[in-house]
């Protein structure tokens, strides 16, 4: 062997040690190599180091010993602070020597422990108590360097898979239960002051409209009337009581067009201010003023979407702005009503960096209808981002069978997280990993649907119809190869049940396009459309499917009724 050939040979087994030595063992041959060292007593550290010894024994079968203390040999770090990120972020040193994972504050030790998970031990979390990883006895982690922080400190979806603690833990989710006291973090006016309990006694605390005052549930509040201020400030205080560890409390509108009070008073501060929420912020900036040490959420939604003129929020006043009627076929600055949507967005982020951002991507009267915006959520989340929004909120799939319920809540955790991720490599990522074999043909079917729409240009919004995409993308000769690829994605795992199911579930937002455009036609007796029926019928008593419209109606009840109208 000539020199050269030998000097080459003892070059790369140099370098093959030298990666070796590089890694930091955490467990070797089924036993604990390392310990977990808790830096500090926060319940988020130790959210974190269960994380970790959960998914080590998942893999290994082994289970780190865990101390509380500053030093230890060959240990995993959990806890204390790092100036280099922000709230919720983490900063992750791993050595061969061991890991360190400091935080911004909040969840960071959590949401670090995920990224370790996830990017260097090889476990991947899709939706509800499904995840994938690969087992081995031996862990190793590389050498490596990272910092994050979330571009928004508040992410929340309503995906069903939220009630899985992991799940939220590895999509960096929040849940309004953690943060609002009480739970009251929207439409609020109602559950603070019950109609039903000072509506007979004190009208005058509900809104005047055409002269009469309105004391119903939907009723907004007469929010220049003093003594029901008072009361207010007294309810506030007894819930902040109740809920010692919360700092923050929605004081909001109750859900409802038109409702708002138009008593002299009212109206004369609606014309100080140019906008039905000027109102709203003089009464919630006296709350602020009130409770210093609190943060008051409030809605900017439908007649309030518009900012006032004259007064500006407290830096204790959150704006919580709703994209309700924006459509949703394209990006918010490229239809009409996106534009007053974001004309208003822009009016709120002159006068407020306190902005809390309510989406919205799914039709609320056909849950089970397909909504194919994902190529919007990018763009319009960077526009959330470069106007202040700090909390943001994308409602979409409360229900495991609306449309791609699961990608759905995969995708907007990792871009809420950080906007800049590829969307296109998550999405087959996730069609992968949660449909096998099926993947392909569902990541195709997802792109059809949404080219079709696209191509149509009919517009998409949150009170949708089927019927309006008839002659779109959902005309006859679309649907027609919509049903191909499901009928590929269903033989393509046939033989595993469970990834079997998801497609089937999947495909339930299929059929019901199918019926109701059926209903349009008259054609609902055809023996073709009383198929789909039962297998809409069958999957959906399966799958334990709640409701087809936001009003609760059940699938069962829609398949009984069906052929009554």
């Amino acid at each position: 062997m000539s020199v050269n050939r030998i000097v080459a040979l003892l070059c790369c087994l140099l370098l093959i040690t030298a990666k070796a030595t590089a890694q930091f063992v955490l467990v070797r041959n089924g036993a604990p190599a390392a310990t977990i060292l808790c830096a500090d007593n926060s319940k988020e550290t130790e959210e974190a180091a269960q994380l970790l010894n959960l998914f080590v024994e998942r893999i290994s079968g082994a289970t780190l010993p865990v101390a509380h203390g500053s030093r230890a040999q060959k240990a995993v770090v959990i806890g204390g602070k790092s100036a280099r990120v922000g709230e919720n972020g983490f900063d992750i040193t791993a050595t061969r020597s061991g890991i360190v994972i400091r935080t911004g504050g909040g969840k960071g030790a959590v949401y670090g422990v995920g990224e370790l998970l996830e990017q260097y031990l090889g476990v991947d979390y899709y939706a509800k108590n499904v995840y994938s990883l690969e087992k081995r006895k031996t862990i190793t982690v590389p050498a490596f360097r990272t910092r994050q922080t979330p571009v928004f400190q508040y992410r929340q979806t309503n995906t069903y898979g939220n009630e899985d603690p992991v799940y939220r833990q590895f999509l960096r989710v929040d849940d309004p239960s953690e943060v609002f006291a009480g739970n009251l973090w929207v439409h609020t006016f109602n559950p603070i002051v019950p109609v039903q309990q000072y509506g007979a006694s004190h009208p005058e605390y509900y809104a005047m409209i055409d002269g009469k005052r309105v004391v119903e549930p939907s009723s907004q509040w007469c929010l220049t009337n003093e003594e029901l201020f008072q009361l207010v400030v007294h309810k506030v205080d007894s819930i902040f009581r109740k809920h010692p560890g919360k700092t923050m409390l929605s004081v909001s509108q109750n859900d409802g067009v038109d409702r708002y009070c138009r008593c002299p008073k009212c109206n004369k501060v609606a014309e100080e201010e140019g906008a039905q929420s000027g109102a709203i912020i003089r009464f919630v900036n006296r709350l602020a003023q009130r409770f210093p040490d609190k943060t008051f959420s409030t809605l900017a939604f439908l007649y309030s979407m518009d900012p006032p003129k004259r007064t500006r929020p407290l830096k204790n006043v959150n704006i919580m702005l709703c994209s309700f009627d924006a459509r949703r076929h394209n990006v918010i600055t490229d239809n009409h009503y996106g534009k007053l949507f974001y004309n208003a967005l822009e009016g709120w982020s002159a006068i407020t960096d306190n902005i809390f951002l309510w989406d919205y991507g799914i039709s609320f009267e056909h849950l089970l209808m397909p909504f194919p915006n994902f190529h919007i959520l990018q763009p319009n989340m960077r526009i959330f981002r470069e106007h202040g929004a700090k909390m943001l909120f994308s409602q979409c799939n409360g229900e495991p069978a609306t449309d791609f319920a699961e990608l759905r809540g995969y995708v907007l955790s990792k871009l809420m997280w950080n906007p800049e991720r590829d969307l296109d490599s998550l999405v087959q990522k996730f069609m992968n990993g949660y449909y096998g074999a099926a993947g392909r043909y569902l990541y195709d079917y997802r792109k059809r649907l949404e080219q079709n729409l696209i191509q149509s240009e009919q517009p998409m919004w949150i009170a949708d119809k089927p019927e309006y995409h008839k002659d779109g993308m959902f005309s006859a000769d679309k649907m027609k190869v919509y049903n191909t690829l499901f009928d590929r994605a269903e033989r393509a795992v046939a033989s595993d049940e469970t990834l079997l199911h998801r497609v089937q579930r999947a495909r339930l937002t299929l059929q019901y396009v199918e019926l109701e455009l059926a209903k349009t036609y008259r054609q609902q007796r055809s023996p073709a459309i009383q198929q789909t029926l039962q297998r809409f019928r069958n999957v959906a008593k399966r799958e334990k499917i709640v409701s087809i419209r936001e009003r609760h109606e059940s699938p069962e009840q829609y398949c009984n009724d069906y052929l009554k109208n």
